[in-house]
């Protein structure tokens, strides 16, 4: 399957048997619903472990795949909360895109959500917060001026692989 469409695997997001089991218990009766189940599911199954709770924080950012984060029972934000709500709802068949944000003014300040094909409509959804169908870039404006850092299969995809990366990018922006 093409990726780019919102469905199937990516590098960070494969679908593997584990992913298919979660999801396969998590389908409502509408495409919102199932949204829902998904973030009460994330919520509830994968702790939110803050940097100051990890032993070297850098090691983790964007480095880790949705099965990884979800055999090692933790989330450190919401890129690792959206890359397993991208796994479970492409498991599904929903069509889910990643998109990340920056606000250069705060420093390296920034937000993951997701781009999804619900009831006949793409809509943001935010796994961090349990939101649907509210401007996410909006609500960041807020903060300062809002640029998006990208939009694809996953973090990967949009070239953020490690700390260094998303910095670098950030750092283009604040010139």
């Amino acid at each position: 399957m093409n990726y780019y469409s919102g469905l199937g695997d990516s590098p960070q997001v494969k679908i593997t048997d584990e992913i298919k089991r979660i999801a396969s218990g998590l389908k409502g009766q509408s495409g919102r619903e199932t949204a829902m189940n998904i973030i009460k599911w994330i919520k509830e199954n994968l702790k939110l472990k803050k940097a100051s709770e990890l032993p070297n924080p850098a090691l983790l950012f964007r480095r880790r795949t949705a099965d990884q984060i979800i055999r090692d029972g933790f989330v450190t934000g919401c890129a690792d909360a959206t890359i397993v709500f991208l796994a479970l709802c492409r498991a599904l068949g929903i069509p889910a895109i990643y998109c990340e944000l920056a606000v250069p003014e705060k420093g390296h300040f920034g937000h993951v959500w997701a781009k999804c094909f619900l009831d006949n409509a793409w809509v943001d959804v935010d796994p961090m917060n349990g939101t649907i169908g509210e401007d996410v870039a909006k609500k960041f404006e807020k903060y300062g001026k809002v640029y998006i850092l990208g939009s694809g299969a996953d973090s990967w995809d949009i070239g953020i692989e490690c700390w260094e990366d998303f910095v670098r990018k950030v750092s283009k922006l604040r010139r």
